[in-house]
């Protein structure tokens, strides 16, 4: 079998990849959603089939033969793909959950392995705009809400002010700018590697942009891609009615090379 039935997506949380997963799946591909999940029992999830795997033998908790582990689980979704493309969402944090032997020569993550000597396409999802993205996880925490279909109204209850901590702000974009830098590093030798930034994805009209439909129909081989998200975007309003401490924030951000990130409304 053509080893290019399996699709990565790659990214953060609250980057976009729920969004773009999405469309791949409305362009035929099966959605195994979050594959790290730590929850179990999470449709399709890698640790829900180490668990099934470790019940009818121990030996498998070992964590060094997760690797073979993997390679079973792929077959399984196989099985149940029946050709379909796979629709694989890796987190970054989720790259290191599979051990390499002697990997502390530093190594590549073996998931990054048995992405390349697979040829498989991996799509890096970057949100440019860390602010909006440590606000997004921020309102997340606070309501418990991930998404919200296209066609469903404006929430009727009033979304919580969220307050960031001002001080600590500036690192922690650099930091999640880091982040991205090092997985396209990492990515950068491979064949069939892609990025997607989240700020790109959509048009004016609110449609997703030609080159998100374009990348879409390419991995998928689908010659009919849907124009419009099925999600509806979660906290479309101005950062000043979303953060109850909008002022410190913006001093803080005052004179950075993120201030930009104050007024972009993704």
């Amino acid at each position: 079998m053509a080893q290019t039935d399996l699709i990565f997506l790659l990214g953060r949380h609250r980057s976009g990849t729920t969004v773009f997963r999405d469309l791949l799946e409305r362009c035929g591909g099966m959605n195994c959603h979050e594959i790290m999940s730590a929850k179990l029992e999470a449709e399709r999830g890698f640790y829900g089939y180490v668990a099934r795997r470790v019940a009818e033998d121990p030996k498998w908790v070992w964590p060094i033969r997760h690797q073979r582990l993997f390679a079973d689980y792929i077959e399984e979704l196989r099985g149940e793909a029946r050709g379909r493309r796979i629709l694989l969402d890796l987190k970054y944090w989720g790259l290191n959950l599979i051990p390499v032997s002697e990997d502390v020569t530093g190594a590549r993550p073996f998931l990054v392995e048995f992405i390349d000597t697979r040829d498989s396409p991996v799509i890096q999802i970057v949100r440019r705009n860390k602010l909006r993205l440590i606000t997004s996880e921020a309102l997340l925490n606070a309501s418990g809400k991930w998404f919200a279909a296209a066609g469903e109204g404006p929430d009727v209850e009033e979304k919580p002010k969220i307050t960031l901590p001002p001080e600590t702000l500036l690192a922690e974009i650099g930091r999640l700018i880091g982040m991205d830098t090092a997985i396209r590093a990492m990515l950068a030798p491979l064949s069939n590697a892609h990025e997607l930034t989240y700020e790109e994805m959509f048009a004016e009209s609110g449609e997703f942009a030609g080159r998100t439909r374009a990348l879409a129909g390419q991995v998928m081989g689908c010659a009919e891609v849907p124009l419009a998200p099925s999600h509806r975007k979660m906290n479309p309003e101005p950062l000043s009615q979303i953060l109850g401490n909008y002022a410190q924030v913006a001093a803080a951000l005052e004179g950075s090379p993120h201030e930009w990130m104050l007024e972009s409304p993704l």
